[in-house]
Formats: C-alpha cells, structure tokens, sequence
C-alpha cells in the first residue's frame, strides 16, 4: 500500500504543475480586469 502511494507521487506534481501553469495566468487576468475595471470607477 505504502509503496503504491509512493509511485503515485510523482503524477501529483505532474498535475499540480499543469494546474499552476493554467490556473496562474487565468487568475492573473482576472486580476489584471478586476484592477482595471476599479481604475474605471
């Protein structure tokens, strides 16, 4: 069990990597849009 779960860990940072690569410029231009529209008011 111990084991599997080791083997299992290197496809977690796979995933996390490709979540961080989508989600940060996604939440950046959120930002950027949210700042901007701010800016406006």
């Amino acid at each position: 069990m111990f084991k599997k779960i080791i083997s299992m860990i290197p496809d977690y940072i796979v995933f996390i990597q490709t979540a961080v690569v989508f989600l940060v410029p996604f939440g950046l231009s959120k930002l950027f849009n949210w700042v901007h529209s701010i800016e406006r008011e």
